[in-house]
C-alpha cells in the first residue's frame, strides 16, 4: 500500500508540475494573443496611412502629368513661334542686305556726284574769270 500512496503521490506531484506548466503556457498564449493583436491595430492604422499616402500620391502625380502636358503643348507652340521668328529675322537679314547694298551704291553715286560737282563748280568758276577779263 505504500507503494501505491508513493505512486499516487508521485502521480500528484507530475500533475501539479504539468498544471504549473500549463498555466505558465496558458499566460503565454493569452499574452501572444493580446501581442499580435496589438501588431494587427498597429499594421491596420498602417495599412491605413499608406493608403492614404498612395491616394496623395496619385492625386499629385496626376496634376503633375497635367501639368507635364500643358508644358508640352506651350513647348510646341513656342517652337512653332521661335521657328516663325527664325523665319522673319532671316527675311530682315536679307532686306538688310539688300538695303546695305544699296546704301553703298548710293553713297558711291553721291561721290560721283560730288567728284562732277566740284569740276562743273571749277568750270563755272573758271568761265566767269574768262568773263570778267
Amino acid at each position: 500500500m505504500s507503494a501505491m500512496v508513493a505512486r499516487v503521490t508521485n502521480g500528484e506531484t507530475k500533475n501539479s508540475a504539468i498544471r504549473a506548466r500549463l498555466t505558465v503556457n496558458e499566460r503565454r498564449v493569452e499574452e501572444l494573443k493580446t501581442d499580435n493583436a496589438a501588431q494587427l491595430i498597429d499594421l491596420g492604422i498602417r495599412v491605413r496611412i499608406s493608403e492614404n499616402q498612395t491616394a496623395d500620391f496619385k492625386s499629385r502625380l496626376s496634376v503633375i502629368e497635367s501639368q507635364a502636358e500643358e508644358f508640352k503643348k506651350e513647348n510646341a507652340a513656342q517652337t512653332a513661334e521661335l521657328s516663325d521668328l527664325g523665319i522673319r529675322v532671316g527675311a530682315s537679314e536679307n532686306q538688310t542686305a539688300v538695303l546695305e547694298s544699296r546704301l553703298s551704291a548710293s553713297e558711291s553715286q553721291v561721290e560721283e556726284l560730288k567728284t562732277e560737282h566740284a569740276a562743273l563748280t571749277s568750270e563755272l568758276s573758271a568761265m566767269g574769270d574768262v568773263c570778267h577779263v
